[in-house]
């Protein structure tokens, strides 16, 4: 059905008051295939799109632990998506792994590390908002 609404010219960059898109909402349900076709028909600023609370689709894959979605999401959109940071200082990416203490792990993070090619210099700064030691 999306991918007809898009061939049929729907805009599917269209935002909620509070900023919601259809990317925003599929990031937040794990729907990796939906979210391939909105980018596909979108482009990868469907991406970068922020709920009115600055939460991403990078902040939403990695909340919900489908780390396979935040890789493709970064690789689509660039890593700018993992570090911009919230009025509080922490990246969206890093907030989501604190809120799920399974993810939060040293062996995630040294995964996550290598899988997202997060820069070394990136890496004591997200360990130590999750209060972990480094994988390293």
């Amino acid at each position: 059905m999306l991918r007809w609404l898009a061939e049929q010219g729907v805009n599917l960059l269209v935002a909620t008051s509070d900023g919601w898109t259809a990317a925003l909402y599929a990031a937040e349900h794990g729907q990796f295939d939906t979210l391939r076709c909105i980018v596909e028909h979108a482009g990868p600023e469907a991406l970068r799109a922020a709920t009115s609370r600055g939460a991403t689709c990078a902040h939403y894959a990695a909340q919900k632990g489908q780390l396979p979605m935040l890789q493709w999401i970064v690789e689509a959109a660039g890593m700018a998506t993992l570090s911009a940071a919230s009025e509080h200082g922490g990246t969206r990416v890093m907030f989501a792994l604190e809120d799920r203490e399974e993810l939060a792990q040293p062996e995630t993070l040294a995964h996550l590390h290598r899988l997202l090619a997060i820069p070394d210099e990136q890496l004591p700064r997200l360990c130590a908002h999750t209060r972990l030691p480094s994988p390293r």
